[in-house]
């Protein structure tokens, strides 16, 4: 059975329209949230919540196993199966809130007070963040198997709505900063928390209406528990590396340099998360067959799959990409006003990093679908580690904070080489054919377009807001133009243009 690759193409099409509007929603947000909270509450906010994402580090291990084995057992058609996961992982959700719960009010509480580099006028307030931090930590462990039901069925409407409605109220928050004489910072972190909550509970009532033949049963089937406990241990390793160098990193850079510097690093994660989250648009709509197509042994077709996860994510990536690493200084000064202190270095190093995301996810995705985890989690959390060490070594000998995010993309590159490699042996993957399918056209698309848009901006306006509309349109057309004629295959370009008449179509 070869892959829906027009169900894909809808799918990301779908996803992608949410991005655009969350896009615009979470960046606007963000600036208004920074004017009302000032820059060292606005870090201290980030920074808290860091502490509780440390604590939080198994929540996306378990996620990702649950959706691994929905996944692995739709592509066979065993729907009592997905049934027993479901029960199975909620009560592993439950054991996991719990002992986090736990340790969040013992150490991370310790930790926040004792160790943080947090004014001490502002101590009372963190605290009250931390606490809020802690519900929303529980209520979004909680929904993971139900959150997981609704990808695993490929219902993107309902994901994307969701996602709309989530941006929109922050939004809405971020607005009534602006009216509260309460402290903002507990206001704000106090309604964000209800957000989440609200949208646990959203998702929760969404699943029980849509898919009524999955319910949570108690059983006792030790095969199912053992399975998800054996290919998330290892994967719980996996993610709590990786939870160090973006949460753990986040509290280092507080603890040398302070909020100040926390704030920056949290706007660049705003615009480079965003990033991600198209090329995630891609990810979260090819995930469910690479998992479906490898259970059915069908390697051509996997093989042919990865290729196209290739192309779409680095196409999506690269028209974001290329006019934000030449327009950065202005967007920033545009959308923000007031630039703190290395916000632009730290935007253009993670911005950067995200192109490496575009071959990482993939090889993610397919590692995930053979669930040998052992050696992918070995060989990644090394390479966390030892970027968090040296980061610890380099501030401790005066380096600036930047070198955080450079060692966090030599750590991705190296991850990346090493499973390409890995996965050529396993018969997955074939590193000539990378080269000269995949790796090629893609330097020839930056070389292309990123020495054109540099010849343009020569004979572009000087106005910043001018300037910036001017690069976005050079940029959208050439970049547009390179992917479509050199990194597109044949069929990728057939399914483009389906698409994009179906949209004028309907729109008649």
């Amino acid at each position: 059975m070869p892959s829906d690759k027009k169900k894909i193409a809808k799918n990301a099409i779908l996803l992608y329209f949410r991005m655009g509007i969350v896009l615009i929603v979470s960046l606007y947000t963000a600036r208004v949230v920074l004017q009302n909270l000032g820059a060292s509450d606005y870090g201290t906010y980030n920074v808290v919540g860091g502490v509780v994402t440390l604590l939080n580090f198994m929540t996306a291990a378990l996620s990702q196993g649950v959706q691994r084995f929905y996944n692995f057992h739709k592509g066979l058609g065993e729907s009592e199966s997905i049934n027993k996961v479901l029960s199975a992982s909620f009560i592993i959700m439950l054991c996991v809130a719990l002992v986090i719960m736990l340790l969040a009010e013992t150490v991370g509480l310790w930790f926040l007070n004792s160790q943080m580099n947090i004014p001490v006028e502002r101590m009372g307030a963190a605290n009250w963040v931390y606490q809020f931090s802690i519900i929303t930590m529980v209520f979004n462990l909680l929904i993971v198997p139900h959150n997981a039901l609704i990808v695993a069925h490929e219902d993107f409407n309902i994901y994307a709505l969701l996602g709309v409605v989530l941006a929109l109220c922050n939004l809405g928050v971020a607005f009534l900063l602006d009216a509260t004489t309460a402290d903002k910072l507990i206001f704000y972190a106090a309604l964000m928390c209800a957000i989440n909550v609200g949208n646990a509970f959203a998702i929760y009532i969404i699943t029980r209406i849509r898919y009524k033949k999955y319910h949570f049963v108690f059983h006792k089937d030790k095969s199912v528990y053992s399975s998800l406990l054996s290919f998330s241990g290892w994967n719980i390793l996996g993610v709590s590396t990786n939870t160090l160098s973006t949460a753990g990193v986040n509290i280092i850079l507080n603890i040398f340099f302070g909020t100040i510097v926390n704030a920056a690093r949290g706007i660049a994660v705003q615009i480079s998360s965003k990033v991600d989250e198209f090329i995630n648009n891609i990810q979260v709509a090819m995930n469910p067959q690479i998992v479906q197509i490898y259970a059915r042994g069908e390697k051509k077709e996997l093989e042919s799959l990865i290729d196209d996860n290739f192309r779409w994510n680095f196409a999506l990536y690269w028209m974001i990409a290329l006019p934000l690493l030449f327009e950065m200084n202005g967007i920033l000064k545009l959308w923000l006003g007031e630039v703190p202190p290395y916000t632009e270095i730290f935007t253009l190093i993670i911005v950067c990093r995200s192109f490496l995301k575009c071959f990482e996810r993939p090889i993610n995705s397919l590692n995930f679908a053979v669930g040998e985890m052992k050696q992918v989690n070995l060989f990644s959390s090394s390479c966390t580690l030892a970027s968090v060490i040296l980061t610890c070594i380099l501030f401790s000998i005066g380096f600036p904070p930047y070198w955080a995010f450079l060692l966090d993309i030599i750590a991705i590159a190296t991850y990346v080489m090493y499973f390409i490699i890995k996965n050529q042996n396993r018969g997955l993957m074939s590193i000539m054919h990378l080269c000269k399918s995949i790796f090629l056209p893609i330097l020839l698309v930056i070389v292309i377009s990123g020495f054109t848009t540099y010849f343009f901006r020569f004979i572009s306006p000087s106005k910043d807001i001018v300037r910036i509309i001017f690069t976005l349109c050079i940029t959208t057309l050439i970049s547009g133009l390179s992917i479509y004629f050199i990194l597109l295959t044949a069929n990728n370009r057939e399914i483009l243009k389906k698409k994009i008449i179906g949209v004028f179509t309907k729109a008649k």
